[in-house]
Parts: structure tokens; C-alpha cells; sequence
């Protein structure tokens, strides 16, 4: 009885969710959750098409419509990689990568587990503190939409008014100089208006739809140079999995060769291979590829355990990941000041300006008999 009346609540529909209308989760912290729930699913041996479905039915927006098209594909027999890698954004790239490195190496369980219990708690720190500060902009924008829109059609013709009736215009020159940069400030942005309108709408437009996805990655192909740095970690950290494994170092380049998403590395790695299967050291490959420094290659090829090897490529590949967090860290940390500061400007510009003008106009009624 139970099961059927927990059966009936299912089929009523789908909005039974524990998932409030306003999902405060990061992406990131779903994709983890994503990540746990298929870890215990490959280990368990359970049915993953059915736990995704049912994980699916928990979500909402985007990621909801993205694992109910994953869940899909598995149920009609595709292989857990192929899913993912043909499900753009449900997980990471360089997730999608580990995992399809992990299926080749034969070692999924156990790279799901580690993935799952991995918490990149920077990257959600600031995808949250990203999310509160387009909020914050987004009412800074309104609020100043407003103001801007009163002074422009208000308090400007007034002021310009009151400036003819004291017969401060009749010279231009007479006007305060913040007043006229104001005043023209304000024209050149009510004339801009629809444009920086259409520029909001297709923003939140490109933020909610999967074009999102697309500009970063093509983003990623024009600047490698940003995102260089990032993808040798991710590097280190495959490679001491291949260690791990047992696998010589050149089976576990060739794979990655094949199936990385980055077309840059894909080259650079190629030519490490096709190296090394002439009998180049692997190293010293990986350092004139730009891969690893010279250091470090030297460091590594000083090691003479696989399991040395293994931890010695971890540890770098982790360093490596946590100063390109703190990099970031710092860099995200001065957007909020900096818009801070550009509105502070313009207050302290209008403050100027109306204060310079009416002291100048009661400045000039209180000497009537100056021109």
C-alpha cells in the first residue's frame, strides 16, 4: 500500500520536488552531487539511467533538462562516457575527461570515488560570490536606470532653467565644468540606453541559455594562454592516475591525445607521444612541449618507483590547481571594488556639480547688480 500510494505521488506529477523554486546551489555543488550519485551507482552496480532520472526530478532549470537528456541516452543502452561526453556541461570537461581516461585505464570505480569526494570548495566559493554579485549589479543597474532617467528628464531642465532665469548661461563658460561634463555625461548615456538595454537582455539571455557553454569554450580557443596553466595541472593529476594504474607512461599520453577536449593539448601531446614511441625520454618531452618546466622534469625522472612517480605527479598537479585558485581568487575579489568605486565616481560627480551650480547661482542673486 505504501508503494503504490508513493507510486501515485510520483505519477501525479513531477513537481514534487525538495528542490525550492529558487535553487540556491552552485552548478559546481550539483555537478558533485552528480558526480557522488554516480559513484555509488557504478559501485553498487545499480541502475544508473533510473538514479539519474530520479536525480533529475529533484532539479530544476538547466542541469534538470541536461540530465533528463543523459538519463535518457543510457536508458537506450549507451555506454556511462558516451552519455556524458554527448551531454555538454553535466559535468566539467576535465571531469568528463578523468572518467573517460579511467574507463580506458579500467579503473572507474575507483577515479569515481576519488572525484566524488573531492570538494573544490574555491571554484564554489566563487561561483556563489559571482552569483551574489550579478544580483547586486543587476539592482545597482535598475536603481541607476531610475535616477539617471529623473535627472535627464527632471532635475536637469530645471537646473538648466533656473541657470537662464539668473543669466549664468550666457556665456557657456560661466557653467561649472562638472555641471557641463554631467549634463553630457547624461545626454551621451540616455541616448546609449536602448543599446545598453539590448546588451543586459542579451546577456541574461546568453547566461540562461546553453549559448553559455559555447562562448566560454570558444573563449578558451582564442586565449589558451588563460587557461594553459590550468589544463597542465589537470595533466599531472591524469598522468599520476595512469601511474596508478599501472600503465606505461606512453599508452596513457596516447589516450590522452585522442580524447582531450582541448585541441591545443591534444597537438602538444601527440608530439610527446609520437616522441617518445622513437625512444625520446618522456620528460624532457613533456618539458619542451611546454607541459612541465625543465625542473621538473628532472625532478621526476630522478624517481625510480612507479608509485614515487605517482605521488610526486599528484602533489605538483594539486600545487599547481591551488595557485591557479588563488590566482583567481584575487582577480574575481577586485570586480566588486571596482564597480564600487566607478559608481562612487558618478556620485561624487553629480554631488559636485550641483553644489558648484547652485552655489554659483546664489552666489550671483545675492549681487544683483553683477553681469
Amino acid at each position: 500500500m505504501i508503494d503504490e500510494g508513493f507510486t501515485a505521488i510520483l505519477q501525479w506529477g513531477r513537481r514534487w520536488k525538495t528542490t525550492p523554486w529558487w535553487p540556491s546551489d552552485t552548478p559546481d555543488a550539483c555537478q558533485q552531487s552528480l558526480l557522488r550519485l554516480l559513484s555509488v551507482a557504478i559501485s553498487e552496480r545499480l541502475d544508473v539511467a533510473l538514479m539519474v532520472q530520479n536525480f533529475a526530478c529533484e532539479q530544476r532549470g538547466r542541469f534538470r533538462r541536461r540530465l533528463q537528456r543523459m538519463a535518457k541516452r543510457l536508458a537506450e543502452g549507451m555506454s556511462l562516457i558516451d552519455a556524458l561526453e554527448q551531454t555538454p556541461d553535466v559535468l566539467r570537461d576535465d571531469t568528463v575527461l578523468a572518467i573517460r581516461f579511467a574507463t580506458q585505464n579500467g579503473t572507474l570505480p575507483k577515479t569515481l570515488r576519488r572525484l566524488a569526494l573531492e570538494s573544490d570548495d574555491s571554484r564554489g566559493r566563487r561561483q556563489t560570490y559571482l552569483r551574489q554579485l550579478l544580483v547586486y549589479l543587476s539592482l545597482l543597474a535598475f536603481v541607476s536606470t531610475l535616477v539617471l532617467a529623473m535627472l535627464l528628464f527632471n532635475t536637469f531642465p530645471m537646473l538648466q532653467k533656473v541657470a537662464e532665469e539668473t543669466n549664468l548661461s550666457g556665456a557657456p563658460q560661466s557653467l561649472p565644468a562638472s555641471f557641463v561634463l554631467l549634463q553630457s555625461f547624461g545626454t551621451v548615456l540616455g541616448n546609449a540606453s536602448p543599446w545598453i538595454a539590448l546588451v543586459f537582455v542579451l546577456a541574461i539571455v546568453v547566461i540562461k541559455t546553453p549559448l553559455a557553454g559555447m562562448i566560454r569554450r570558444s573563449f578558451r580557443r582564442r586565449f589558451p594562454i588563460s587557461i594553459a596553466a590550468d589544463r597542465n595541472a589537470e595533466l599531472l593529476i591524469l598522468l599520476a592516475d595512469n601511474a596508478d594504474a599501472g600503465r606505461s607512461l606512453s599508452s596513457g599520453l596516447s589516450t590522452l591525445a585522442r580524447y582531450h577536449f582541448d585541441s591545443r593539448m591534444r597537438h602538444r601531446l601527440l608530439l610527446v607521444r609520437n616522441e617518445v614511441e622513437q625512444g625520446a625520454d618522456a620528460w624532457d618531452s613533456m618539458a619542451a612541449a611546454d607541459l612541465i618546466t625543465e625542473r621538473e622534469a628532472k625532478a621526476i625522472a630522478s624517481l625510480d618507483s612507479a608509485s614515487s612517480i605517482a605521488w610526486t605527479l599528484r602533489r605538483l598537479g594539486l600545487w599547481k590547481a591551488d595557485r591557479l585558485d588563488r590566482r583567481d581568487d584575487k582577480l574575481i575579489a577586485l570586480i566588486h571594488p571596482t564597480f564600487v568605486f566607478i559608481a562612487a565616481a558618478v556620485v561624487t560627480l553629480m554631488g559636485v556639480a550641483f553644489f558648484q551650480l547652485m552655489t554659483q547661482v546664489m552666489s550671483f542673486a545675492s549681487h544683483p547688480g553683477i553681469r
